[in-house]
């Protein structure tokens, strides 16, 4: 018998959860997407673009391997520029 007052309680609970006692939606924060756009130097206003590159890495004692850097495109002057490196990999690089 107490099981199955206990089992009752706990399903009550989860039946007023499930209505309505958490949102579903979480707000967009702006800070972070702030921090994202600091993080790959872009310009504020530039959009950026990951783009991998098979290139020399220092971190990979100068071997040839993939690294991801982040190119930011100016709208004001229709040019790119590099930004900052996102990742990188040692070995073969694709």
């Amino acid at each position: 018998m107490r099981v199955q007052g206990v089992l009752g309680l706990l399903s009550m609970g989860l039946f007023a959860l499930g209505c309505g006692g958490v949102d579903t939606e979480v707000p967009v924060d702006e800070t972070v997407a702030t921090q994202d756009q600091a993080l790959y130097d872009c310009e504020p206003g530039d959009e950026g673009y990951p783009v991998w590159e098979c290139t020399q890495i220092d971190e990979c004692g100068g071997r040839w391997g993939n690294l991801m850097r982040y190119y930011c495109y100016s709208p004001s002057t229709g040019g790119y520029y590099p930004g900052g490196v996102i990742t990188y990999n040692c070995g073969d690089c694709y």
